[in-house]
């Protein structure tokens, strides 16, 4: 069985053997297109992987790891690995591997199996201003393909939403950051919704 690794990001990947492909993507949709390999994994350079990484890709039809905590964070990387990990050992689109055949949809992340050897560890969370610009984007195309104009109004609740899902209070001094990061999301979501106009990327 033959891993593709797709690399999200401009620094190093985890260690590959001579029977995986290594390919850097601008996009999991472009990596998806690109890969040869029966299994397809992703990776954000972000993180470091550990050694056995690459050999738990393809164990089952969509299997990831937890995103860890790194050492030495800032404020801004604390808030951000807090609304965006956060300690839950949940998938990442940037830490998981599908079985080409079996897949399905890329974008399930819920549906795959844990495997501790896919551990990873952010170690190069973003700038605070680099994070509010990835958040707004991320946050316009959501609005702009799942929520209807009639109801864009609603996302006004989604800081309250934010705040009661993110443990901020284990690091309570990242609570401002939580919050304007809550606040650019909902305007992101409300801003989609309304014009429809996704950025293409």
């Amino acid at each position: 069985m033959r891993v593709t690794v797709v690399l999200l990001g401009e620094f190093a990947g985890p260690a590959a053997g001579k029977d995986a492909q290594v390919i850097r993507a601008k996009s999991r949709a472009e990596g998806w297109r690109h890969a040869e390999g029966d299994v397809v994994a992703f990776f954000d350079t972000r993180y470091e992987a550990g050694t056995e990484w690459v050999a738990a890709a393809g164990k089952a039809d969509i299997v990831g790891g937890q995103v860890l905590p790194g050492e030495g964070y800032d404020w801004a990387g604390w808030v951000y690995y807090v609304i965006e990990y956060g300690w839950k050992r949940k998938l990442a689109e940037g830490n998981i591997a599908y079985r080409r055949n079996n897949a399905g949809d890329i974008d399930a992340f819920a549906a795959g199996e844990y495997d501790a050897r896919m551990d990873v560890r952010l170690i190069r969370p973003p700038s605070f201003s680099a994070y509010l610009r990835e958040r707004y984007a991320a946050s316009r195309a959501w609005g702009a393909r799942h929520v209807r104009p009639s109801r864009a109004i609603l996302r006004v609740a989604l800081p309250l939403m934010v705040l009661a899902r993110t443990p901020w209070w284990r690091r309570p001094l990242t609570l401002p950051g939580v919050v304007l990061i809550s606040l650019v999301m909902a305007w992101g979501e409300m801003v989609g919704a309304l014009d429809g106009k996704v950025d293409s990327g």
